[in-house]
């Protein structure tokens, strides 16, 4: 299934047989993998025919709060991230960071992002900026209809907002790692990365390679940044950015607002509750 296989991406090492996969899963979810909708439908359960895309939507229930959801959901974040797939650090390799033993399965969690805050440029920070392309629009445009605020933004990436909130972050001189997450997105299709390295401020900062492509990796690279530039459009950078909460991570800039001449984020860094606010969040719930 999809979900299966987006968790085989992220979680799980190469030493799990699929058995050893499978019963993790049913412990840390608390759910029960089958075959098929044949072996359930043999045993005389109904399936539900959902039809999507409204047949997936999260939906929203009276009965827990956004403190449950909150607790739940990073209960099982920090469960599954027990095990982060390793081999991810090809990935590094290829943005620039210099690993020498990129080509080994090595603990991306820890001996990878080690190494890399010790090796990237600009005194050990990286900041990521999660890019994705012009068909997103829509979906923010129905994302300000429920949070009552302009993201944009977020959209955008406009040199001058990056440069706002890496100079917060006292990381103007960190690398700068836009990462494309559209499959088949190029550079040149990208009018926020196109600006990125344009600007005379930037340019030299920023770290790509359009061969590294792997989703995993880019997820981790997102994941363990000092910065991280999200996209709230993208149901993958809420993600990201409860992930990265759910391990105290700070350099959150997923929801973002602006306070006299300065962007911040309006998520608190205590509860993180904006982030599992059905009401202001809607579909993008997840």
């Amino acid at each position: 299934s999809w979900a299966i296989d987006t968790l085989k991406q992220l979680f799980f090492n190469k030493e799990f047989t699929q058995e050893e996969m499978f019963a993790t899963m049913e412990k840390i979810l608390r759910v029960k993998i089958v075959d098929s909708q044949l072996a359930l439908e043999m045993k005389g359960i109904k399936v539900p025919d959902y039809q999507p895309p409204q047949g997936l939507f999260y939906t929203r229930s009276d009965r827990v709060n956004s403190i449950q959801v909150r607790n739940h959901r990073e209960t099982l974040l920090r469960q599954l991230l027990r095990y982060p797939k390793t081999g991810h650090c090809n990935i590094l390799k290829r943005m620039g960071v210099g690993l020498e033993d990129a080509e080994k399965d090595v603990d991306v969690a820890a001996s990878v992002l080690e190494k890399m805050g010790k090796e990237v440029i600009g005194g050990g920070k990286y900041a990521v900026i999660h890019i994705n392309d012009p068909s997103q629009n829509f979906h923010l445009a129905k994302l300000t209809q429920f949070s009552k605020k302009d993201h944009k933004q977020n959209m955008e990436m406009h040199p001058n907002y990056v440069k706002n909130i890496l100079k917060q972050e006292e990381a103007l001189d960190a690398a700068i790692f836009p990462l494309l997450f559209k499959e088949g997105m190029t550079t040149e299709s990208s009018e926020p990365f196109m600006r990125l390295v344009k600007d005379p401020e930037l340019a030299s900062k920023i770290r790509h390679d359009a061969k590294a492509t792997d989703l995993g990796g880019k997820v981790y690279m997102a994941l363990l940044a000092n910065v991280y530039l999200g996209n709230p459009a993208d149901q993958l950078s809420l993600w990201i950015a409860r992930m990265r909460s759910a391990l105290d991570i700070g350099g959150n800039y997923v929801l973002t607002e602006k306070w006299g001449e300065d962007w911040v984020s309006y998520v608190s860094v205590e509860t993180h509750l904006e982030l599992y606010d059905n009401r202001k969040l809607g579909p993008w719930m997840g």
